[in-house]
């Protein structure tokens, strides 16, 4: 029997839009991980005379670790669709602007004006400050604390630039512009496209006015290069570079 035309535009509209799924897919896993599986790890102790980490604290890493080998599966899984969009190539900008991101991160975090701005609004409900995690003095033995160490540096420098750029400026700035995206090019963007990924950025970082100005900063990049890469290069030095920073300064809020 031969399919009728109204057959086969149902089977189009039952296609699974294997493209966006690999661009979304990652960063929405990534962060079911975040709500469900992350424990309130800032305020644990541990007691005196222990010799490895709290078991609040291991969950915490085994949901890192889920993190970690979760984003790396979806890397190899849908890597040739990345590749197809974007071929990979980097440009020298990606190095000053990931260095000048880490800077501008830290200087305005440290300046607390979301906490100064709510303390006026209503006093006490809002803060820019992340809760601290110390691993030097959360995780007693070596070997715990340095898998920790690897563990978070792989997720803050490798895989969260990858998933979140993907999610952004792979797909949602071009879907903002036009719904059939998968053609759509960093020039000529709609300005409603061009926002969406700072209006992101300010949502889901309590450091708002870092937020704003760094992920601004990334997108004119995006702008004036044109290469998704260089998006991607760009977080993951920044994010490379604070956690460095958090390390020697100990401003563990930060992390």
């Amino acid at each position: 029997m031969t399919p009728t035309s109204n057959d086969n535009s149902n089977q189009n509209r039952m296609e699974i839009p294997v493209d966006t799924i690999a661009f979304v897919l990652p960063l929405f896993v990534f962060l079911l991980v975040v709500q469900f599986f992350y424990e309130d790890f800032a305020g644990d102790t541990i007691d005196a005379g222990a010799t490895d980490a709290s078991p609040k604290t291991v969950r915490y890493m085994y949901a890192i670790g889920t993190q970690v080998l979760i984003a790396a599966s979806f890397l190899v899984a849908f890597g040739a669709i990345y590749r197809k969009h974007f071929p990979i190539r980097i440009s020298a900008w990606p190095f000053a602007i990931g260095t000048l991101g880490v800077v501008l991160w830290i200087f305005l975090s440290e300046l607390g004006i979301e906490e100064k701005i709510g303390s006026l609004i209503a006093p006490g409900t809002f803060s820019s400050d992340r809760p601290a995690f110390n691993p030097f003095e959360q995780i007693p033995a070596d070997s715990t604390r340095w898998t920790f160490l690897g563990l978070r540096f792989a997720l803050l420098a490798i895989f969260v630039p990858i998933i979140e750029e993907l999610f952004l400026r792979g797909w949602l700035v071009r879907w903002i512009h036009d719904v059939d995206w998968k053609e759509v090019k960093y020039s000529g963007l709609s300005f409603a496209a061009i926002a969406a990924p700072t209006a992101y950025g300010v949502l889901t970082h309590s450091e708002k006015l870092a937020a704003l100005v760094w992920f601004s900063l990334i997108t004119w990049m995006m702008l004036k290069t044109k290469n998704f890469w260089d998006c991607v290069l760009a977080h993951a030095i920044t994010n490379l570079l604070l956690g460095l920073y958090v390390i020697w300064s100990g401003n563990w809020q930060l992390w």
